[in-house]
C-alpha cells in the first residue's frame, strides 16, 4: 500500500513539473513574441519628420537627427510570408551598409530609435 501512494505521488508529481515547465516556457514565449500596435502618435514618423511623445523628453529636439534623403526598403525575412520594411539611408557609397533595429516590442516608428541618439550623439 505505501509503495503504491509513493508512485502516485511520484507520478503526480512529475505530471506537475512537466506542466510547469511547458506552462512556462509558454508563457515566457508569450510575453518575448508579442509585438502590439505602433503607438498611434508615432504613426507618422520617418527620418524625416520624427515626433518624441514621452514625457521624459518632453524638451528633446528631434530636427538635428532628421535626414531629409531616405528610400523606403523591404527584403524577404528567413520566415516565409514575411517581409521585412525599414529606410535605406546613404552616407557613404563605398562604406558598408549598417542595419539598425528596434527593440523588441517596438516599430521602426518608435521615437526610441532618436532618443538612444540623444545620449551617443554630440
Amino acid at each position: 500500500m505505501k509503495r503504491r501512494l509513493w508512485i502516485i505521488a511520484a507520478a503526480t508529481i512529475i505530471i506537475l513539473l512537466t506542466l510547469a515547465y511547458f506552462g512556462g516556457g509558454y508563457y515566457v514565449y508569450y510575453r518575448l513574441s508579442k509585438i502590439g500596435p505602433p503607438a498611434v502618435d508615432t504613426l507618422a514618423n520617418n527620418p524625416s519628420s520624427f515626433k518624441v511623445t514621452y514625457n521624459e523628453y518632453a524638451t528633446f529636439d528631434p530636427a538635428p537627427y532628421e535626414v531629409s534623403s531616405y528610400e523606403v526598403i523591404s527584403f524577404p525575412s528567413r520566415q516565409s510570408n514575411v517581409a521585412l520594411s525599414g529606410w535605406y539611408i546613404e552616407v557613404d557609397p563605398n562604406a558598408p551598409v549598417v542595419i539598425m533595429t528596434h527593440g523588441n516590442g517596438a516599430s521602426k516608428k518608435d521615437a526610441s530609435v532618436l532618443i538612444s541618439c540623444r545620449h551617443a550623439c554630440p
